[in-house]
């Protein structure tokens, strides 16, 4: 097979695969028991989210204040970092809520 082949049919068995799996997920009967185990893992997950988003929400009021001031040296340039780095764990975050959501839809 050529490497587009490849590819596609890997892509095409992974697809088949998630939705086996998500008609086997919604065939369970919820308990009790998975109800709470999701509530709790879903609160969690979106205690994290506003905790990265409160972060980043002073770390860009931090950042302004240094734009206002002309202050673009080190510090700024760390700032920026930290932004990129709550982003890529805001955008995590989110990708999980939103595999069990699609899990227990």
């Amino acid at each position: 097979l050529a490497k587009e082949d490849t590819g596609q049919l890997l892509e095409t068995r992974y697809e088949n695969m998630r939705q086996t799996v998500n008609q086997i997920w919604k065939m369970v009967q919820f308990n009790e028991d998975t109800i709470d185990h999701w509530r709790l893992m879903l609160e969690g997950l979106y205690e994290e989210l506003y905790n990265v988003n409160l972060t980043l929400y002073n770390t860009r009021d931090i950042m302004r204040a240094h734009e206002e001031h002309n202050k673009f040296g080190d510090d700024y340039v760390e700032l920026c970092r930290t932004i990129y780095n709550l982003n890529e764990e805001k955008d995590l975050i989110k990708q999980r809520i939103a595999s069990i959501v699609d899990l227990i839809a």
